[in-house]
């Protein structure tokens, strides 16, 4: 008994080290860049450009970074509410975001002072439980302890890992969607199906992969229990119950999708975007555009969804296809 205490005081002592050096790692790297300017000069020989490294207001600057992108969409959430407008919108509105991780924003701002302070917290933390449930979802499933360990580490350092330290949704959905697999194959269907809508409530790819739960509720034996079924019809009501928000606020339950046009996401066929791409190929490196890491990413993620097929993995195989799948049917 000893031994094993040992053992498992061992293996979260790694855990927290991967955490701790990756999180510091990226605030490196993310003072760095806030501190980095680049200013456009002229020489006899043409353009030159000078770069500078200056860590002055390094608070306002960190401020900045964290506060860019979605951080602002899901704070005025937190603070304000959903847009009371009818849909269709021909302007952006923050239908788009799900709510549950603004709500913990909300609930919890009092605490720290703010819901940006707040969404780091939330986010840090929940990626931090979440490298601990993964390794007791693989060790379940009997997965060799050096693949766990190199799993865990490369999660902790693959390129836009910075997205699970900052206040978006990203580490809440890894956090709810792993603890749902995990609870799943444990075999408490009743807990998996809760944390699921927990997860719908979270992000829309949760509606995505509804099959892979379903495919793992199956596999654990889930389709014998009236228990299991039940999981199953709880799994999508957190994304039900926004959807009928949606409706009661702007009279459409897809307002969150109805709206993407207006965020200049367009909706075109598979072929559509392939003839598109294939033309114009120079639209894969738009100036702060990840289109080309992401044709990259779908690349490697339908070929792994291939490979886990031929591992009878079918499950891990949907999770990797269906929301590729889904943003290229999209456009």
């Amino acid at each position: 008994m000893a031994v094993s205490k040992t053992e498992t005081q061992n293996k979260n002592s790694l855990l927290f080290s991967y955490f701790i050096f990756s999180r510091a790692y990226i605030l490196l790297l993310i003072v760095l860049v806030s501190s980095f300017t680049m200013v456009e000069g002229t020489a006899p020989g043409g353009k030159v450009y000078e770069s500078w490294l200056v860590l002055k207001d390094l608070g306002a600057s960190l401020e900045q970074v964290v506060r860019s992108a979605d951080a602002v969409w899901y704070e005025g959430i937190a603070t304000e509410g959903y847009d009371q407008a009818s849909s269709p919108s021909a302007k952006p509105q923050n239908w788009t975001f799900f709510p549950l991780y603004p709500l913990l924003m909300r609930l919890l701002s009092p605490l720290f002072g703010s819901p940006i302070i707040a969404g780091l917290i939330i986010s840090n933390l929940c990626f931090l439980f979440s490298l601990f449930v993964l390794r007791e979802y693989l060790t379940e499933l009997g997965v060799n302890r050096q693949v766990i360990r190199r799993s865990l580490w490369f999660l902790c350092i693959f390129p836009t890992t910075y997205f699970f330290s900052v206040p978006i949704t990203e580490s809440l959905f890894l956090l709810l969607s792993t603890s749902s697999f995990y609870l799943a194959v444990k075999r408490r269907w009743i807990s998996a199906g809760l944390v699921y809508a927990l997860a719908s409530a979270t992000r829309p790819t949760a509606l995505l992969i509804l099959p892979a739960f379903a495919l793992t509720l199956y596999q654990s034996g889930a389709h014998r229990s009236p228990r299991g079924w039940f999981s199953l019809v709880l799994a999508p009501t957190g994304g039900i119950a926004f959807m009928a928000y949606l409706y009661s606020l702007t009279g459409n339950a897809l307002a969150f999708s109805s709206n993407q046009a207006a965020w200049n996401r367009f909706q075109h066929s598979f072929f559509e975007l392939t003839t598109i791409l294939a033309g114009s190929p120079e639209t894969l490196m738009v100036s702060w555009n990840f289109l080309l890491i992401n044709v990259l990413a779908s690349v490697l993620g339908i070929s792994l969804s291939i490979y886990l097929c031929f591992k009878r993995r079918f499950d891990w195989a949907l999770v990797l296809f269906l929301p590729i799948a889904s943003a290229l049917a999209t456009g």
